[in-house]
């Protein structure tokens, strides 16, 4: 991710003197059965040219999962953290379905019509007993 300081009007700050001198990221993910326990990584990104580039972060989300990247001014009170909620996982290949609460893309079951999400359906003629059945 890229940050650029922008002001009230939406025009981009260049004054060093008014740009914070970092930018923390935190990216977290909240996994299934433990919603009181994110799981957060944190990165810092000094201030070059007026941006705020994170190039050594890698977030990856768990399928099913809800997924946060807060920015936040370091040594700048005035200036409020953006969140960025709701971030999407990428879904698995169509012939594949996501094991929800992990990073997992499994093959498509036998007589199952997977769509790369974690919905699994059974194919025209087929039953299952239940959703988490195959």
């Amino acid at each position: 991710p890229e940050v650029i300081v922008t002001d009230a009007a939406g025009n981009r700050v260049v004054d060093r003197s008014a740009l914070p001198a970092a930018v923390r990221l935190r990216y977290s993910t909240v996994p299934p059965d433990r919603e009181n326990e994110a799981l957060p990584t944190t990165s810092t990104s000094f201030e070059v040219s007026a941006r705020y580039v994170f190039r050594e972060l890698a977030a990856r989300g768990l399928h099913n999962t809800p997924n946060e990247l807060q920015f936040s001014a370091v040594g700048a009170p005035g200036i409020e953290p953006l969140v960025v909620s709701r971030i999407p996982t990428e879904a698995c290949a169509s012939a594949e379905y996501a094991v929800i609460g992990s990073t997992v893309c499994k093959p498509c079951p036998a007589n199952g019509v997977c769509d790369g999400t974690s919905a699994v359906q059974a194919a025209p003629g087929y039953w299952r007993s239940g959703s988490k059945s195959f």
